[in-house]
C-alpha cells in the first residue's frame, strides 16, 4: 500500500512509522480491528480504547512512567493525527460515528412486548452496557494504586485532552529526574533513574516528547497552547533562561547534554515545533543568541 507524508517536515529516505499513512487505514484504525489472524471475528476499536488507557492509567510511583503505559505511548506515536481521526485524538463527537450509532440503535429497536407475553422482562429495569473488558481491567488498576493516587479521578470520554495528560506525564518526570536546575549529565540523575526503572531516560521519555510534538504539528490550537505554556509572552527574561527550575529551563538544559542523546534531539525538536519551524523565532524565543 503507498504512504505519504502527514507533515510538511516528513522527508524522503526511510519511512518512519506514524510520519507516513495511507487514508485507506483510518477505517482500520478507527472503526475494526481483526482478532484472530485469518478472519474478523470481532469489531473493536483501536484508536479510542488506547486513549481510554492512556488517559486512566493510575500514576505509578516513584517512577512516573512504566509499563503498561509506556506501550501505549509506543502505540499512539505509529497513528499519525489526520483530519479524518482528530475527532478521535481530541475527543470530539465524530459525524461519522454518530451516524453509524444512529442507524444502529434504529435496525436493534424492537416492539415492546406486553407483560402477558414476558411478565419476567417486563419488570426488569433498563440498566446500563455491561462493563467492558478494558474496563475491569482499569478498575482493577485503579483499585490497586489508589492509595499512590493523589489526583483526581480520570477524565471521562467527553473530556480527553491528550496533550495535557502528555505534558503532566512530561513535567512529572521532568521534576522527579531533573529537580531544581541540575545538570542533566549529573551522575545522580542516571543513578536515580537506574535505581527506579529499568530503562533509562531515553528510553522512557523520548516516546512521549515525541508524541506531543506530533500532535503539536498536525494541530495549531495545541501548538499555541504549549507555547503559551513553555514561552508564554510575558515570561521573565531577566536572568538566563537555561538556570530556570521549570519546564522551559530543564529542556534547554537538555540541549548540549551528553547522556542523554535521544531525549536531547527529541526535546530540541518540540521546542522547534512551538517556534512554528522558524530557526530564528526559535532561538529569540529561546534565549538562544
Amino acid at each position: 500500500m503507498e504512504t505519504e507524508p502527514q507533515n510538511s517536515y516528513t522527508t524522503g529516505g526511510d519511512k518512519v512509522v506514524g510520519d507516513f499513512w495511507n487514508s485507506k487505514l483510518d477505517p482500520y484504525v478507527f472503526f475494526l480491528l481483526s482478532s484472530g489472524v485469518t478472519s474478523i471475528n470481532r469489531q473493536v476499536r483501536l484508536l479510542p480504547p488506547l486513549l481510554r488507557v492512556f488517559h486512566n492509567l493510575p500514576p505509578s510511583s516513584p517512577c512516573p512512567i512504566l509499563a503498561p503505559l509506556t506501550h501505549v505511548i509506543h502505540s499512539l506515536i505509529t497513528i499519525p493525527v489526520t483530519p479524518a481521526l482528530k475527532p478521535v485524538w481530541f475527543g470530539q463527537p465524530s459525524p461519522i460515528s454518530s451516524r453509524n450509532s444512529t442507524t444502529n440503535s434504529s435496525k436493534n429497536r424492537t416492539p415492546q412486548r406486553s407483560r402477558s407475553d414476558s411478565p419476567t422482562r417486563s419488570t426488569q429495569s433498563p440498566t446500563s452496557p455491561k462493563p467492558s473488558t478494558l474496563d475491569r481491567a482499569l478498575s482493577r488498576l485503579s483499585a490497586g494504586r489508589r492509595s499512590l493516587s493523589r489526583t483526581p479521578p480520570p477524565p471521562t470520554s467527553s473530556s480527553i485532552d491528550v496533550l495535557q495528560r502528555s505534558l503532566d506525564l512530561l513535567e512529572s518526570c521532568f521534576s522527579r529526574y531533573f529537580p531544581g536546575d541540575i545538570d542533566p549529565d549529573d551522575p545522580d540523575v542516571r543513578q536515580r533513574c537506574k535505581a527506579e526503572s529499568a530503562e533509562n531516560l531515553d528510553d522512557m521519555l523520548s516516546p512521549l516528547v515525541v508524541l506531543i510534538s506530533r500532535i503539536c504539528i498536525a494541530d495549531e490550537g495545541c501548538r499555541a497552547r504549549l507555547r503559551q505554556i513553555i514561552v508564554p509572552e510575558d515570561l521573565d527574561r531577566s536572568t538566563l533562561l537555561e538556570t530556570r527550575a521549570d519546564l522551559l529551563g530543564r529542556c534547554l538544559r537538555l540541549l548540549p547534554c551528553v547522556y542523554h542523546p535521544r531525549l536531547k534531539d527529541t526535546v530540541g525538536e518540540m521546542l522547534f515545533v512551538v517556534a512554528d519551524s522558524d530557526g530564528m523565532l526559535f532561538c529569540f524565543r529561546c534565549g538562544l543568541y
